[in-house]
């Protein structure tokens, strides 16, 4: 911190938390730009704290992906703030991510679609781009007639969950999925809970 100046010169480009930015360098100064990605994830109070160290703001997010996590806790504290306060609903960190406040709060401020899409099989981004983007997006990958790249397994009914744990679906997976992919060199299961993972 104390040789901010200096550091920069070296490093002119500094990676960090939104929460760790400002604290990174020197209280005395402030990047030319702070480039805020994936802030749809993004809760609003370290948010503007990131922006606290920046002279310009380019925010990157996309609001059709998983929003930011509030706790049970920090939801309580954020609904007592925000009815003391009578905090507008634009700034609400419960049910708003920081790109959801940008979004409401900078009516003018340019937005653009990246409507390329390198990540994954054309099958699976067509799932989601019909349902979340209108047909927007352009698969950049080539389908190579891979069989069964998308594919919906449906589990009995009934109340397996326990909070973020379901045995039934790791029943599944483990003994009718994982059977199928033995010939596969590596196999991701992505999850939204530790506890299911």
């Amino acid at each position: 911190k104390p040789r901010t100046e200096e550091f920069l010169k070296e490093y002119p480009v500094v990676l960090s938390t939104t929460y760790s930015a400002k604290s990174c360098i020197s209280k005395d100064m402030v990047f030319d730009y702070v480039i805020m990605d994936e802030a749809s994830q993004v809760d609003i109070k370290t948010g503007a704290l990131a922006l606290s160290c920046a002279m310009n703001a380019v925010i990157v997010g996309d609001d059709k992906q998983l929003p930011n996590v509030v706790s049970r806790e920090e939801e309580l504290a954020l609904k007592a703030i925000q009815t003391t306060y009578q905090v507008d609903d634009r700034y609400n960190a419960v049910t708003h991510s920081f790109l959801q406040s940008c979004v409401e709060i900078f009516r003018d401020a340019p937005v653009t679609l990246l409507r390329e899409h390198y990540r994954c099989h054309p099958k699976i981004i067509e799932f989601c781009n019909q349902r979340f983007y209108n047909g927007e997006l352009i698969a950049m990958t080539t389908d190579k007639g891979e069989k069964e790249v998308l594919q919906v397994i449906r589990t009995v009914p009934g109340n397996h969950a326990r909070g973020h744990f379901n045995q039934r679906e790791i029943d599944v997976i483990t003994q009718e999925v994982l059977q199928e992919c033995t010939e596969s060199r590596s196999i991701g299961i992505i999850t939204p809970y530790r506890a299911q993972a």
